[in-house]
């Protein structure tokens, strides 16, 4: 898997000590800022890819810079952030330039604590295993209280693929973060995620699902160089 760590936000949430000039995925808050944690995820792949904005190239090349196996770690700026589809998107195309869209991307924001390495590992192990079956994954998390700062992924019953205690299902719908009520409703349906924000996909089925779903951005995407300078 070549995991595609995503690193534009502004990190406003965690305000007064996550600023524009210092996000909260830069900021030391356990020894390690929370994007070298996400760095050290992924040190056992073989190569990872980083869409930023400019405005943040001077501190992820620190990152890069302080992180062992940061010479195997390719770096995009976005001069103006599009949100999330626009950079999976670059992603893709960088697998399509370099003849690897059989390949499995994981796609992971760079601001995560993720304490259970073991459980989060396995979840990656057959989330890579549907998305060779030609499947878009999304990671949900059990909710552990009614949330209104979560989006919520609605599960449909039926497992999809089974391994290591954890179910892959597919997804009805998803739902933007809800009010009170709402995310309560949610936790007694019991078919609701939490929407991590984390996908696993072969390049080359995301690559179908913008050409079907948004040409004209994944036609803008194929425009640009393909020595991306």
């Amino acid at each position: 898997m070549i995991p595609v760590i995503l690193s534009g936000g502004v990190g406003s949430r965690l305000w007064p000590l996550s600023r524009e000039k210092m996000p909260k995925q830069f900021c030391p808050l356990f020894g390690d800022s929370l994007f070298q944690k996400t760095l050290q995820r992924f040190s056992q792949s073989d190569m990872a890819l980083v869409v930023s904005s400019e405005k943040q190239k001077v501190l992820v090349e620190k990152e890069l810079q302080a992180f062992s196996k940061g010479d195997k770690v390719r770096a995009f700026y976005e001069p103006v952030g599009r949100n999330t589809a626009p950079a999976v998107a670059l992603a893709c195309y960088f697998a399509q330039v370099e003849g690897k869209t059989d390949e499995v991307l994981g796609v992971f924001p760079s601001d995560h604590w993720i304490d259970k390495a073991d459980i989060f590992q396995n979840a990656l192990r057959l989330a890579e295993h549907c998305a060779l079956k030609g499947q878009i994954v999304t990671l949900g998390i059990d909710p552990q209280y009614p949330a209104t700062g979560f989006g919520y992924i609605e599960c449909e019953d039926e497992t999809f693929l089974e391994e290591s205690q954890l179910k892959a299902v597919k997804v009805k719908g998803f739902h933007e973060k809800p009010n009170k009520d709402t995310a309560e409703e949610y936790l007694k349906k019991g078919v609701f995620k939490w929407n991590s924000g984390m996908f696993v996909f072969q390049a080359k089925t995301m690559i179908e699902a913008f050409e079907e779903f948004m040409p004209e951005m994944w036609s803008s995407i194929e425009k640009i160089d393909k020595d991306f300078g």
